[in-house]
């Protein structure tokens, strides 16, 4: 039974590629399978037993399907809140681009740290070429 939980997990973040989320999916499928699981056994203490609460049995089957169905719902509102961020995102750098553009301001460089280390070693790369082309034309 413990195999379930990693399991969906994995497949979680197969997904996604976010631990976060295949964290939140995976507690969506637990919730679900074991209200699911609870909801039938409920039904397996009356005396007409209708489905039994086995997990091998079509309970189990129907409370992995619940799971899934959960895990499915909860992907699916992660992708939207996931585009919803990406247009603000974007909407803040254009307007951060229009502000600089009207301050007089060169645009922002896009990367972080090691994408200017890089920028930075490319630039003295360049310079250093054209020095040395400069040098080898004056002799």
């Amino acid at each position: 039974m413990w195999l379930i939980p990693l399991a969906v997990f994995v497949l979680a973040f197969a997904k996604c590629f976010n631990l976060r989320e295949s964290f939140n999916e995976t507690v969506w499928f637990s919730v679900a399978y074991i209200g699911t699981l609870g909801i039938i056994y409920v039904f397996d203490m009356t005396p007409y037993g209708y489905i039994s609460t086995s997990p091998t049995g079509i309970g189990g089957v129907i409370a992995m399907l619940a799971g899934f169905i959960a895990m499915w719902i909860r992907h699916r509102r992660w992708r939207k809140e996931e585009a919803i961020k990406k247009a603000q995102r974007e909407a803040a750098a254009r307007a951060e681009a229009e502000r600089r553009k009207a301050a007089g301001l060169p645009p922002a460089q896009e990367g972080g740290l090691i994408a200017g280390a890089f920028r930075f070693a490319g630039s003295v790369q360049r310079a250093r070429k054209g020095a040395k082309g400069q040098s080898q034309t004056t002799q």
